[in-house]
């Protein structure tokens, strides 16, 4: 998104997760990367259910050691995708080969499931957030430039899980951590 207009990025991330209803109905796994860009502030919101497997220590660690690196370059793209990557590796549900201990990207071939899996999110928060700009903010539009503001993943968010986007989980209680860059 373009910006957060004043709200705190923590309580605009909850109401986003909650009515995305983000991750796998039930089990609480969704997680979503919300990116102010004017603001220059990023929030990793965690699912109850994954709060053991990707604490607040370790998103506070991927957004000051990979997201806000590659933010202040405006390499908003690389900075997700590490991010993701990072996520991913610590809930072990990574492929197999992709180094998790550097925030680069891989030079192993990533299985073609796991890319088109990133490409469906991305396009789903382009869909959830509009093409252009708005008249105003809400929780589906974020507005901004051709990509919402903030590069080509739409600047607004990066949601995962294993539910969908639909009636799916939920139960996201504040876990997780926030950060500028």
């Amino acid at each position: 998104m373009r910006t957060l207009e004043g709200e705190p990025i923590e309580d605009y991330s909850i109401r986003v997760a909650e009515a995305w209803k983000i991750g796998t109905r039930g089990k609480d796994d969704g997680v979503l990367v919300t990116v102010a860009v004017e603001d220059r502030q990023v929030r990793i919101e965690v699912g109850g259910g994954l709060e053991g497997g990707l604490t607040d220590v370790q998103s506070s660690r991927i957004i000051r050691g990979v997201i806000a690196p590659a933010f202040r370059q405006q390499r908003y793209g690389d900075g997700l995708y590490d991010a993701g990557v990072q996520v991913l590796g610590a809930l072990g549900a990574l492929p197999q080969g992709v180094d998790t201990r550097r925030a680069v990207r891989p030079q192993v071939r990533v299985p073609s499931l796991f890319v088109l899996l990133l490409f469906v999110v991305a396009f789903v928060i382009r869909v959830l957030t509009g093409f252009g700009p708005r008249r105003r903010r809400s929780l589906w539009w974020g507005g901004g430039g051709p990509w919402g503001g903030g590069g080509p993943w739409g600047g607004g968010g990066f949601g995962g899980g294993g539910g969908g986007w639909s009636g799916g989980g939920g139960g996201f209680s504040g876990g997780g951590a926030s950060g500028r860059w």
